[in-house]
């Protein structure tokens, strides 16, 4: 779960979060109909966290380059 004091940003960026608490909640639900939609789930999470970090990175690289 993203807490929205220590990053912020998070949503402005990320505009469809999912984490693992999620996806287990899901699973114990009995929510997926199939792998495929649990892989797609997860992916999302690597794909969010790189996405992310991504942005972040490029305005550090920024700030690192004026000093």
């Amino acid at each position: 779960m993203i807490v929205v004091l220590q990053v912020p940003d998070y949503y402005q960026i990320i505009k469809h979060p999912m984490d693992f608490q999620i996806i287990k909640d899901r699973l114990q639900c009995l929510v997926y109909g199939s792998p495929l939609e649990v892989m797609d789930d997860v992916k999302l999470v690597f794909n969010n966290a790189e996405t992310y970090n991504q942005v972040n990175r490029k305005c550090m690289n920024t700030i690192e380059i004026g000093y």
